[in-house]
């Protein structure tokens, strides 16, 4: 699955990097690998297959940040979690049928790999192995078609979206998607209801299945509810520019300058918001990162900022700092940083913003 706005990586481990992509795995993946391995006292069946079909979520992830990044768009991290994972890709500006090849690779991948597991099965006799593979094709081709679902915040509804922007604009094309993942959401809970109507079996069970058929229709109403948000946002914003919210309270300093330097900055200029430039990329200082031990050089301070020019839209730009840790954009003009911007003053700004547009068309009315 994608996920273009706030990095999730906070309550994660960085387990590695895989083609200079970061991996993380969530504390809840975690808690329940050691959970499988817990409750697999005679064996380790359990927490193999739990283990194996995280390894299929992440092939996922890795197939949609692959395509992304041979289409020049970047990919900051991948995070796995109890639910399956998000890529953090970079969709600023990106056009429908990058999108859609982007998006349909994650669905067909895990096709893929159900096919692969299923043809071995016919080949293996009756075993544990056997009861993996068998699983492994299942669930792969369960999240295949539930991947491709034409609603939000499946893979399948961006797949419409880029379709419907062929004749549509970004946010009609989205309110058209919406209003599809709101009637699947809807077809869902009514698949529900008739199932425990009408199903002969246990009340317990039925309460089981009921219950996972809600989370689905909850995860989908809620990633359907953020996207139409979002859509909404970046077109009541789309005439704003950072240039117009720019701030000059930073610093930039060298990044051999010592942390007595930073603090006399802090103390003398009052200024808390320090840039630099390590390898030619410009970077911020995380002052709070130095709390846990003792800091040699500003480096391990360091964390990214997203670059932008004065023109970038402020929505894009929130987009492209929440990406990142720092909170900060930096915008530049030949090579120079003219200004910074951060997450709070952006959200500030478009709620104020939005709110001044609301009390105008209710004063029309």
């Amino acid at each position: 699955m994608l996920n273009v706005g706030e990095s999730m990586a906070q309550g994660s481990l960085k387990i590695g990097k895989l083609l200079g992509i970061d991996i993380y795995v969530h504390w809840t993946l975690l808690l329940l690998l050691l959970f499988a391995l817990v409750i697999s006292t005679s064996d380790l069946l359990l927490f193999i297959v739990v283990l194996l079909l995280f390894i299929c979520v992440l092939v996922h992830e890795m197939a949609h940040s692959v395509v992304a990044i041979k289409n020049g768009i970047k990919v900051r991290e991948i995070v796995l979690n109890i639910i399956g994972g998000a890529s953090m890709i970079d969709t600023t500006n990106i056009n429908p049928e990058v999108e859609f090849r982007i998006s349909i690779v994650g669905p067909l991948t895990n096709i893929f790999l159900g096919s692969i597991f299923g043809v071995i099965v016919l080949f293996t006799g009756v075993s544990q192995l056997t009861f993996v593979l068998q699983f492994l094709f299942e669930i792969n081709i369960l999240l295949g078609v539930f991947n491709i679902l034409p609603a939000f915040p499946m893979d399948g509804g961006r797949v419409l979206r880029s379709w419907l922007k062929e004749s549509k604009s970004d946010y009609d094309a989205t309110m058209a998607t919406v209003k599809v993942s709101y009637w699947i959401t809807g077809i869902i809970v009514a698949a529900a209801l008739i199932y425990v109507i009408t199903i002969n079996a246990s009340f317990f069970y039925k309460e089981i299945d009921f219950f996972i058929f809600l989370i689905i229709a909850v995860f989908l109403f809620g990633g359907t509810q953020a996207e139409m948000q979002s859509a909404t946002m970046k077109m009541e914003t789309s005439g704003l520019k950072v240039g117009k919210l720019l701030s000059k309270s930073f610093v930039v300093v060298d990044s051999s300058a010592s942390i007595e330097h930073l603090y006399s900055i802090a103390l003398e200029k009052k200024e808390h918001i320090i840039l630099t430039r390590l390898n030619g990329t410009l970077m911020a200082l995380d002052l709070f990162r130095g709390r846990s031990g003792r800091v040699s050089s500003i480096a391990e301070l360091a964390v990214p900022v997203a670059v932008m020019k004065s023109s970038t839209n402020v929505f894009d730009a929130l987009t492209m700092i929440s990406a990142l840790n720092s909170g900060i954009g930096a915008v530049t003009s030949n090579g120079k940083v003219v200004g910074i911007i951060t997450t709070a003053k952006i959200q500030a700004f478009i709620y104020l913003h939005m709110l001044k547009s609301k009390n105008r068309k209710e004063y029309k009315r």
